[in-house]
């Protein structure tokens, strides 16, 4: 989901996509549908066949082999949502498909653009490693609007060098022999053909408006 966020902030140029996402990646009952497991009962997973139309990376080890390792936290301050007991219960949701389409077409056309000039999952990871940011924390500003190393949305001011965060790379995602080349990211100082318009949430971007 991290690769995801990134790639639609930092690379298409748009807060997270929805409907894009609902098109790629579908929920997915563990170990099947007839028995789910209490802990890792369900995870996100790339609908059949899109891989061809995604970002290609490979994670270093299947889900299921990082279940030994989950834990959970006390609820001490009442602040997160009561642990419901039990296996996760599977809806008709989990597999929904997008509700409207209209934008996606045009969205996967930059994706393949991006693909032909090899941005790859490691490229995207290496990114926001370099940025020292959390793609899925709450942050002051969007990926398009990364300021560098004054960015309010860093969780240190220090910089990393190239290898340690080729290294880290290398922890979560197989085959990756080399430190990646990131092929023209978003930030202020090389922004996104776009006009953000706040009060609408709407983003119009080169062709088209994402809403």
């Amino acid at each position: 989901m991290s690769i995801f966020v990134h790639l639609c902030e930092a690379f298409l140029g748009i807060e997270p996509h929805f409907e894009l996402f609902c098109y790629l990646f579908h929920l997915k009952p563990q170990p099947d549908s007839f028995v789910l497991d209490v802990v890792g009962g369900a995870g996100l997973q790339l609908r059949q066949w899109k891989d061809r139309e995604y970002i290609s990376y490979k994670l270093s080890n299947k889900v299921i082999e990082w279940k030994p390792k989950w834990f959970f936290i006390e609820n001490r301050l009442g602040s997160f949502p009561s642990i419901t007991l039990g296996a996760p219960i599977q809806w008709p949701e989990w597999n929904k498909k997008p509700v409207n389409e209209s934008q996606i077409p045009q969205l996967l056309e930059q994706i393949a653009v991006l693909r032909q000039n090899m941005l790859t999952g490691e490229a995207i990871m290496f990114d926001w490693m370099k940025r020292r940011i959390q793609p899925l924390q709450a942050r002051e500003s969007p990926g398009f609007q990364y300021e560098g190393t004054t960015d309010p949305s860093r969780y240190s001011k220090e910089e990393i060098s190239d290898d340690i965060a080729f290294s880290r790379v290398q922890r979560l995602l197989r085959n990756v022999k080399k430190i990646p080349v990131v092929p023209g990211a978003f930030s202020v100082v090389n922004p996104p053909k776009q006009v953000l318009d706040k009060s609408s949430r709407c983003v119009e971007i080169e062709y088209f408006t994402l809403v």
